[in-house]
């Protein structure tokens, strides 16, 4: 798996065109390429990992869904963006059976609310220089982070087993990347 980072990402117009001809190759990409993004956003609704991947299913979902309307295809990171949130939206909604505890009015606030093109563009910017400060990691901490944070959860027992690594120095190590990456991305926004 790790050897599709090195491969030199095809065009969002092209992968959304392939999408909407349902080829299973360019699902596969267009979900390893915006799926770390589509959890993250589910997660700063600080939800459960279990509720956090449940959103994300359901979004791919309804891209899945809702992909050959797609008339922009260079804005499909953007759309995804506003799934996601939607989802995140329904879910909570659910949760709480349709009534929102006091102060939490803000999260049906958002749904109609679109972000401005700065926005996307700030967290397209943002996202890339993620991706590069992963690109320069080395092969061994690569391998761990998708593990890590892929699209499917892996317990420590199974990353041991796969990576050689004991389990103890996994937490550690995770902590000190994370660390690492915050501070590539502090700098990049600066």
């Amino acid at each position: 798996m790790s050897h599709t980072l090195h491969a030199p990402p095809v065009q969002s117009d092209t992968l959304v065109n392939r999408c909407q001809n349902r080829e299973e190759d360019a699902w596969t990409e267009l979900v390893q390429r915006y799926g770390p993004l589509v959890r993250m956003i589910a997660s700063s609704f600080g939800l459960r990992r279990a509720d956090v991947e449940d959103i994300a299913q359901q979004t791919w979902i309804r891209v899945y869904e809702g992909i050959r309307s797609v008339r922009e295809p260079d804005r499909v990171r953007a759309w995804i963006v506003t799934v996601t949130r939607r989802e995140a939206l329904r879910h909570l909604n659910r949760r709480t059976n349709g009534e929102l505890p006091i102060g939490d009015q803000q999260y049906f606030d958002m749904a109609d609310e679109q972000p401005c093109p700065e926005q996307h563009v700030l967290l397209g910017a943002e996202l890339d220089a993620a991706l590069a400060a992963v690109a320069k990691l080395p092969e061994a901490q690569r391998r761990l982070l998708i593990l890590l944070f892929g699209a499917q959860a892996v317990s420590y027992d199974e990353i041991s087993a796969r990576l050689g690594i004991p389990r103890g120095s996994i937490g550690p190590t995770r902590a000190r990347l994370l660390r690492q990456l915050q501070y590539a991305l502090d700098g990049w926004r600066s």
